[in-house]
C-alpha cells in the first residue's frame, strides 16, 4: 500500500548537511533584512512572474527557447520599431508608443534606466524588461550616413562564447557492449557550444556550433550575416533566422500569446525577422529574409532547410493511438533542460526507428535529430524542405494590419501516424497557409484578431481585447477556434498546450490589479475543447485551467507571493473486460499546484524561500502528492564576483506528481529539471569577471535520490543514487 506524501515526510530522514544549509540560508536572510533596497530581478524571477502557469514539458521547452533567444538578441530601444518593442516581455502598446515619441523628441537613451523617463514605464515594469533590452550606444542626433564606413561599425562588439557541460557519472550508453541494441553512443558525454559573433550599429555576424552528448563532433551549426535598421531596410539577413507574424496562427517564432501572467501585458511581435544565435534546433529557417519599410512594410523570406526524418517501412504502421504526436516530432524538447533527472525518454528519442523498405516515405521531418549512434547518423539531413513566403503590413494611426502567406515543399513524401488523433495530420510533399491580422489601439483599449486558412481548406481564427487601467490593472478576453483540418506547421499561438494551433476551441479570460496600492492580484480562466480526436481519445474532449497569483511587499526588502493553479483534461484509456477484451474509454486527469514564496535582495545578499505542493489525479482516479522546500541565496560581495546557491528538498509519490523549478544557470542558459521521488537537489553557480573583457561562469548541480539505486533509463541510465552535472562558460567580449 502506497504511503501518502506529507510535509512531515518531506523533512523526515534528511541528512545533517541538508538541514545545515537550510539553517545557514535562514541566517543569511535575517542578515539581508538590513540590506539596501532590492535590485532588479534576475531572469528566472522574471520568467516565474510572467509564466507562472507553465506546468508541462512542451510549454517549458518552447518558453525556455524563446527567452534564451531573446536574451541573445536583446531589443535595441534606440532603434526598434513599435513592433520590435512589443517583443520585450512586459512592454505594453501604450508604453511602446510613448517610448518612440520620447526618443523622437529627446534623442537616444544612454542607459536602460533612462526608460524611466518615458511616460508609463515605472521601476517594476523596467525591472521586468531589463534582461531583454539594450541601448546599443547609438546617438539619435548623429545623422545617418549609409556611405560612411564608420557608421556601419559604430559601437562594434566582438563576442567569443564557449560553454561545456557534462555529467560526472558515466551512463550505460557510453560503455561499449557487444550485445548493445542499438549500438552504444559513438561520442563522449560532453555537451559543447562555441559561438563567435560581431554586432555593431547596423551589422550582425554570427557562427555557432554545437556538440550534444553522445555525438562525435560539432554536428550542428548556425550562422548568419545581417544588416539591420539601415534606412528603409529593417532587416536583411542571409543564413539562419526566425520569423514572427501576427498573433501566431500562421507563422510565429515566439511563445504563444494569452495564457501568460496577464499583468505582464506581453504580446507577440506582429512582423519581425529575428536573428538566430543560440544553436537551438527549432523552428529556424536557413536562407534569406528581407524586411523593408516602417509604416508600410513588406517582408520576403525564403529558405532551404536540410532536415532529418524517421523513415517508415512500407506497410508498417504504428498501433492506433500509439503513434507519437506530430507536434512532438516537429518541436522536440531540449534534452539538457527538460526531464534532466527523469526516467522517460525525450521527444528526440521517441522517433520511429523502423528500418525503411520504402526510402521515399517518412514521418514529418524536423531539424536537430541526435547523431549518437550509427543508425541516427545515417538519418541526418535526409530530407530537403524549400520554403517561401511574404508578409505585408501597414500602420495607420491606431490601426495595424497585415497579411501573410507561405508555402513549403519536401523532396520526400510525408505520411502521418495511424492513430485516431492523426486523422487530419499533413500528408504529401507540399503545404501552404495564409492569413490576415488586425490590431486597433485606442488609449487603454486594444482590440485584435487574426484568421487563417491552410491549403486543405482548414480554417482558424482568434480574437479578443485587452483593457488596461493604471500600472497593473487589466482585463483580457481571448477566443480561439482552430479547425480540425487546419494545418499551419510554423504557427505557434495560444492553445491548451501553447503549441501549434489545431483542433481546438477555447475561451480565455484574465484579470488583475493592485488592491489598496499593495496587494497585486493576477489570475485567469481558460476553457477549451477538442472537436476531433486528441490525447488518444476517439471522440471530442475538453479541459480547463484556473490560476490565481498574489504578491505583496512586506517592507522595502521583503516580498511575499503565493499562487494556486488547477488544470483538468480528458484522456483516452484502455482497459480489459473479464474476458480479456480491450475496452477504450475516456477519463479525467487533473493537476493542482500551490506555492508560497518569500524573497528579497540587497546590494550584497539576495534570498528566496519557496514551499510548493502538487496534487494529481490519474485516469484511474488515484491521487498523488508532491512537496518541495526550496532555499536560494545570492552573495554579491563585489562587482566582479557573484555566487548563487540553492538547495531543494522534494518528496513525490511518482513521476506524475513531479515538480518543476526554474534554476539559475550559466550565461545564455536556463534549466528546468523535473524533480520526483525522494531526494534533494542543490547547485552552486559562480560568476567571475577577472578583467573587463573576460567573464567566467562555473556551475555544479547535484541531485541525490533516497529511493533508487539507479537514475534514468535505457542508454542514459547511471548507476548510483547521485547525478552530478558540471557546467562552465568562458566569454570574451570587447
Amino acid at each position: 500500500m502506497k504511503t501518502m506524501v506529507t510535509p512531515e515526510r518531506l523533512l523526515a530522514g534528511r541528512s545533517f548537511p541538508d538541514f545545515l544549509i537550510l539553517i545557514f540560508s535562514g541566517l543569511l536572510m535575517i542578515y539581508a533584512g538590513c540590506a539596501q533596497p532590492a535590485r532588479a530581478q534576475d531572469l528566472p524571477d522574471v520568467v516565474l512572474q510572467m509564466l507562472g502557469s507553465v506546468e508541462t514539458e512542451d510549454e517549458a521547452a518552447e518558453l525556455i527557447e524563446y527567452f534564451e533567444e531573446l536574451i541573445s538578441n536583446p531589443v535595441n530601444v534606440n532603434t526598434a520599431s513599435i513592433d520590435q518593442l512589443m517583443m520585450i516581455p512586459g512592454m505594453r502598446p501604450q508604453q511602446a508608443e510613448a517610448l518612440v515619441a520620447y526618443r523622437s523628441a529627446n534623442g537616444s537613451f544612454d542607459s536602460g534606466r533612462d526608460l524611466l523617463k518615458v511616460r508609463g514605464i515605472g521601476p517594476a515594469a523596467l525591472d521586468q524588461m531589463m534582461p531583454f533590452i539594450t541601448v546599443g550606444g547609438y546617438t539619435g542626433r548623429i545623422r545617418r550616413n549609409l556611405t560612411n564606413p564608420n557608421w556601419w561599425v559604430r559601437n562594434g562588439r566582438f563576442e567569443s562564447y564557449s560553454r561545456a557541460r557534462q555529467n560526472r557519472e558515466t551512463a550505460i550508453g557510453y560503455i561499449p557492449q557487444a550485445d548493445s541494441i542499438p549500438a552504444h553512443y559513438l561520442g563522449s558525454p560532453a555537451h559543447f557550444t562555441q559561438r563567435f559573433s560581431y554586432t555593431s550599429r547596423a551589422l550582425s555576424l554570427n557562427r555557432t556550433q554545437i556538440k550534444d552528448p553522445g555525438e562525435q563532433r560539432l554536428t550542428y551549426g548556425t550562422y548568419h550575416a545581417a544588416i539591420r535598421d539601415a534606412g528603409p531596410v529593417r532587416m536583411l539577413v542571409g543564413g539562419d533566422y526566425r520569423f514572427a507574424s501576427g498573433y501566431g496562427l500562421i507563422f510565429s517564432s515566439g511563445a504563444g500569446m494569452g495564457r501568460v501572467s496577464a499583468h505582464s501585458a506581453w504580446s507577440p511581435a506582429r512582423n519581425n525577422v529575428i536573428l538566430h544565435r543560440t544553436g537551438r534546433y527549432q523552428p529556424v529557417q536557413r536562407g534569406m529574409a528581407m524586411s523593408i519599410g516602417h509604416r508600410y512594410n513588406i517582408t520576403l523570406f525564403t529558405a532551404k532547410n536540410d532536415l532529418s526524418a524517421a523513415e517508415v517501412a512500407d506497410g508498417l504502421q504504428a498501433e492506433p493511438d500509439q503513434a507519437p504526436d506530430e507536434e512532438q516530432l516537429m518541436y522536440p524538447l531540449p534534452v539538457r533542460t527538460i526531464g534532466e533527472n527523469g526516467t522517460g525518454q525525450s521527444a528526440k528519442q521517441q522517433v520511429n526507428h523502423n528500418v525503411s523498405q520504402n526510402p521515399a516515405t517518412i514521418r514529418f521531418p524536423q531539424r536537430g535529430l541526435p547523431a549518437r549512434t550509427e543508425l541516427e547518423v545515417s538519418r541526418q539531413q535526409n530530407v530537403v524542405e524549400r520554403l517561401r513566403g511574404v508578409r505585408a503590413g501597414i500602420q495607420a494611426g491606431p490601426v495595424t494590419a497585415g497579411a501573410i502567406w507561405y508555402e513549403h515543399r519536401f523532396d520526400r513524401e510525408v505520411v502521418p501516424g495511424s492513430g485516431l488523433h492523426n486523422r487530419y495530420d499533413f500528408s504529401g510533399t507540399s503545404n501552404s497557409a495564409g492569413g490576415v491580422d488586425i490590431t486597433f489601439r485606442m488609449n487603454d483599449v486594444t482590440l485584435f484578431s487574426e484568421g487563417g486558412i491552410s491549403r486543405n481548406g482548414g480554417k482558424a481564427i482568434l480574437g479578443g481585447f485587452q483593457f488596461r487601467q493604471g500600472r497593473d490593472g487589466y482585463f483580457r478576453l481571448l477566443y480561439r477556434n482552430y479547425g480540425e483540418k487546419f494545418q499551419s506547421y510554423y504557427g505557434r499561438s495560444v492553445s491548451a498546450s501553447s503549441g501549434r494551433p489545431r483542433n481546438e476551441v477555447g475561451f480565455f479570460a484574465g484579470a488583475g490589479g493592485r488592491l489598496a496600492g499593495v496587494l497585486l492580484i493576477d489570475g485567469f480562466l481558460d476553457f477549451y475543447r477538442h472537436p476531433g480526436p486528441r490525447f488518444g481519445i476517439s471522440s471530442a474532449s475538453a479541459g480547463h485551467e484556473r490560476f490565481i497569483g498574489l504578491q505583496a511587499p512586506v517592507n522595502r526588502t521583503w516580498t511575499v507571493s503565493a499562487a494556486a493553479q488547477y488544470r483538468e483534461r480528458q484522456y483516452g484509456i484502455s482497459l480489459q473486460d473479464p474476458y480479456g477484451r480491450e475496452i477504450r474509454g475516456t477519463s479525467h486527469q487533473n493537476r493542482s499546484r500551490f506555492y508560497l514564496a518569500l524573497s528579497g535582495s540587497g546590494d550584497i545578499i539576495g534570498y528566496r524561500s519557496r514551499l510548493e505542493w502538487v496534487q494529481t489525479r490519474n485516469v484511474a482516479g488515484e491521487r498523488e502528492n508532491g512537496f518541495a522546500l526550496m532555499q536560494d541565496v545570492r552573495w554579491s560581495p563585489a562587482g566582479w564576483l557573484r555566487l548563487d546557491a540553492r538547495i531543494t528538498l522534494f518528496e513525490t509519490d511518482s513521476f506524475a506528481s513531479r515538480l518543476y523549478f526554474f534554476e539559475q544557470d550559466v550565461l545564455y542558459s536556463m534549466s528546468l529539471p523535473a524533480l520526483y521521488g525522494t531526494g534533494s537537489r542543490s547547485y552552486l553557480l559562480a560568476r567571475f569577471r577577472p578583467v573587463k573583457y573576460i567573464e567566467v561562469w562555473a556551475r555544479i548541480a547535484i541531485t541525490r535520490f533516497d529511493d533508487r539505486p539507479v537514475i534514468g533509463s535505457g542508454h542514459d541510465q547511471t548507476m548510483g543514487s547521485t547525478r552530478t552535472t558540471l557546467s562552465g562558460v568562458v566569454r570574451v567580449l570587447f
